[in-house]
């Protein structure tokens, strides 16, 4: 059982701002201790001007904008007990992010969002989808900073969805919350049974495999009980990411939790995963916790 004493929180200032910082705070009672802020300079952005190469000064200027910036937002975690520091480097944001990530040892990677456009679009900028397929953290996927949070979901750790398919990688996720038993009041754990069963088995089949499933789905939800975490279990069928959000929505969650296979193929990324899919439509916050890596 883990908990998470340190979390970083990369940020352009656009998708990810001093608000979602706010939302780390319940952490407190889950262990946290210390929060890093990143601001990457895209090397794109300031690597190449005509016959010129590295364009030194915007690169400075950004790197001082940040860093005036940050000073506040130290102070600022500061006043509510907690330790901060701020880093700004040159690279590639998402390669950038996982190197920091790795190496000040941190438990939590808090991703910007982009606002969504119109109903249906992706709201999950590319550098957000590289982190979460290859960190190996987990990775909180913020709200997106333009919506009004509704005073019910102030706490984003109030009442939180947990969707199992019981893989090692739903496990992960499973521990990842025991481990915030201290800062998470309330889950909501689900099952989805995917529509694909219902057309590869018959009836009896289904039947057994839901009698099964419900099993199962007690086991996670007595793991949250023992840990201190109030939760009911909920078993649901039909198309998996719109079951979830679905149940999210039903239950008035306020985040949701889910495993992910992470460093996945390339495959899986044209084709999308249920956990990132969700990322994807989601209003509320979702965190992706990485299932178990092979090197």
């Amino acid at each position: 059982m883990s908990s998470v004493r340190k979390v970083l929180f990369p940020s352009k200032f656009e998708e990810l701002s001093l608000r979602a910082v706010e939302d780390l705070y319940p952490l407190r009672k889950a262990g946290l201790e210390e929060i890093l802020f990143l601001f990457v300079v895209d090397r794109d952005e300031v690597g190449f001007i005509p016959y010129g190469g590295f364009d030194k000064g915007l690169a400075e200027q950004l790197h001082e904008e940040a860093r005036l910036r940050f000073e506040d937002w130290i102070k600022t975690v500061e006043a509510e007990g907690l330790a901060a520091r701020a880093f700004v480097e040159v690279g590639r944001p998402a390669s950038q992010i996982l190197e920091v990530a790795e190496r000040e040892s941190v438990d939590l990677i808090v991703a910007g969002r982009q606002c969504r456009l119109h109903e249906g679009a992706a709201h999950i900028g590319a550098t957000t989808l590289e982190i979460a397929r290859r960190s190996r953290v987990p990775v909180l996927v913020a709200r997106c900073p333009s919506e009004e949070v509704p005073s019910a979901q102030a706490n984003l750790y109030e009442h939180l969805l947990y969707a199992t398919d019981f893989s090692a990688d739903s496990k992960s996720a499973l521990e990842f919350l025991e481990g915030l038993a201290g800062a998470v009041a309330r889950v909501t754990t689900v099952h989805v049974i995917s529509e694909k069963v219902f057309r590869h088995h018959s009836p009896e089949e289904i039947e057994a495999e839901e009698a099964a499933d419900r099993v199962r789905l007690d086991e996670s939800c007595s793991r949250l009980r023992k840990a201190g975490v109030e939760t009911h279990c909920l078993v649901r069928a039909g198309n998996v990411a719109r079951e979830i959000l679905g149940a999210a929505d039903d239950e008035a969650c306020t985040g949701i939790v889910l495993g992910t296979k992470g460093r996945e193929a390339f495959a899986e990324l044209l084709i999308g995963s249920v956990s990132h899919r969700v990322a994807e439509l989601s209003s509320l916050p979702v965190l992706l916790v990485p299932g178990p890596k092979e090197d």
